[in-house]
């Protein structure tokens, strides 16, 4: 393994630019950092990583409080990291509102943040 991304956005459908920051923002985004935004799926994204020989910890996100738009959760993170062990060492759940995801741990911790697969 090269290199560990450990903040690695998903490059998927429902985490294009536009579903994360409302369309306005997300063309000031492309135009700024003059980027070209490629969305994959699950396993091209996962694919990426494997031939980079890099493996990333995926994030959720949650700006539905700003923007009105709706989380991509905990839960699709966590699967996704789960389904490609080979190219994800697994996801930051801190991302999504405790108010809508709330982590029922028993500590006294609020929230444990980070999903591993076995590492």
């Amino acid at each position: 393994m090269k290199a560990i991304d450990v903040h690695s956005h998903m490059s998927t459908a429902p985490y294009t630019y536009e579903a994360r920051y409302g369309k306005e923002v997300a063309e000031a985004l492309k135009t700024y950092y003059r980027v070209k935004e490629v969305i994959r799926t699950e396993e091209e994204m996962a694919k990426e990583f494997i031939d980079l020989d890099v493996k990333a910890l995926i994030i959720a996100w949650d700006s539905e409080t700003v923007t009105g738009l709706p989380p991509v959760t905990n839960d699709y993170v966590a699967k996704v990291a789960k389904d490609y062990p080979d190219a994800f060492l697994g996801a930051d759940l801190g991302a999504e509102s405790a108010k809508r995801a709330p982590c029922h741990v028993e500590l006294h911790f609020p929230c444990i943040r980070y999903v591993l697969n076995g590492h």
